[in-house]
Formats: structure tokens, sequence, C-alpha cells
């Protein structure tokens, strides 16, 4: 019975996984369309780019894996400190 909780808490964490996924490429995607109308492409694509990766990291941290944020800020700032 232990086994098969762990393999549904694992299969849980993969569906939302690609939740978040899908919905950041919408983010991205859909804010290049916007943006793209008023402003050169690749800045739009850019700016698209960026607030997907910052709504990627929020959304995986905090849903995806169900992490206290403060964790995953700390590890992120261990990752890319510059030396």
């Amino acid at each position: 019975m232990m086994q098969f909780t762990s393999i549904l808490h694992r299969y849980q964490e993969i569906i939302r996984f690609c939740i978040v996924g899908v919905l950041a490429t919408g983010i991205h995607y859909g804010i290049y369309l916007l943006l793209n109308r008023f402003i050169l492409v690749w800045l739009a694509y850019t700016i698209g780019y960026v607030i997907s990766f910052i709504c990627n990291f929020y959304l995986t941290s905090i849903f995806t894996f169900k992490g206290e944020f403060k964790q995953q800020v700390q590890i992120y700032s261990i990752l890319f400190k510059k030396h």
C-alpha cells in the first residue's frame, strides 16, 4: 500500500509539472503575440520569455513541488551566485 501511495504521488507531481509547463508556454506566447503588434519582434519575444520564466519558477516551486518559496530562492541564489 505504501508503494502505491508513493507512485500515485509521483504521477500527480508529473501532471502538475506538465500543467505548469503548458501554462508557462501559453504565457510566453500570449505576451509575445500581444507585444509583437507594438514593439520589435525580438524585444517582444524576450519580454515574453523573461515573464514566462519568472512565472514558471514561482509556479513550479509552489504548485508542482509544494515547497516553501524561501527554500527555492535560497537554492537558486546559491546555484547562480557570482564568484
